[in-house]
């Protein structure tokens, strides 16, 4: 299970991105809106390299951090999120753009049946590098966001405008949303687990946007 993690009024720690990443270690990403109004995103990435991109852009909030921990597809840097939401949910680990950007937690084990049939379609993504993630975001492009209708995933997107919007029950913890909260207990000598001290919890409904 992966772990989303929107700062919404202050930036994560390197020591919070690193617990993040110590329960997710197949790869990190980030995406935000950029001073020159495009959405961007850099992924495939460690836990110090998402704090410097952090420390060196200081984007404005909301802004979303991701680390992956492989449940589908395989470990390779292609399938770190995000995935742009268009025709060609593009592979690259660098991009900027103006399409909306998706995370994703969860496994969604159904996700062929639902992409096989449009796969002899003109706007049919090109090779066979898959995850059920990378099939959600394509999903959400090719049916205007009505796949969220019919499955129950946690998914967060920013779109070009700087909202983001959540699809799920995420977690408030402090003044950050997040899809889990598995990475805020820690391994004890004695192989217990010890959780760290946390603002009240509460839940958000399936589908918020901030502004």
């Amino acid at each position: 299970m992966c772990v989303i993690i929107i700062p919404t009024k202050k930036h994560p720690t390197l020591e919070e991105l690193e617990s993040a990443e110590a329960t997710n270690p197949h790869g990190g990403g980030i995406a935000w809106k950029g001073a020159d109004g495009l959405l961007r995103y850099v992924k495939d990435i460690d836990a110090k390299e998402v704090f410097g991109i952090i420390e060196e852009e200081e984007p404005q909030f909301p802004y979303i951090t991701h680390f992956r921990i492989t449940s589908s597809g395989t470990t390779r840097p292609e399938l770190c999120h995000p995935f742009p939401i268009n025709h060609s949910v593009t592979l690259k680990t660098t991009w900027k753009g103006k399409s909306s950007l998706m995370f994703h937690n969860g496994t969604f084990s159904d996700w062929k049946q639902f992409v096989a049939p449009h796969s002899g379609s003109k706007d049919f993504p090109k090779g066979r590098i898959w995850s059920d993630s990378r099939a959600i975001a394509w999903l959400t492009y090719k049916t205007n966001r009505n796949i969220f209708r019919f499955i129950k995933e946690k998914i967060a997107i920013i779109n070009l405008n700087g909202t983001v919007e959540c699809y799920g029950d995420f977690q408030q913890e402090d003044t950050f949303l997040m899809s889990n909260r598995n990475h805020l207990y820690r391994k004890t000598t004695n192989h217990s687990y010890k959780k760290w001290p946390q603002q009240k919890k509460s839940l958000f409904p399936q589908t918020h946007q901030f502004y």
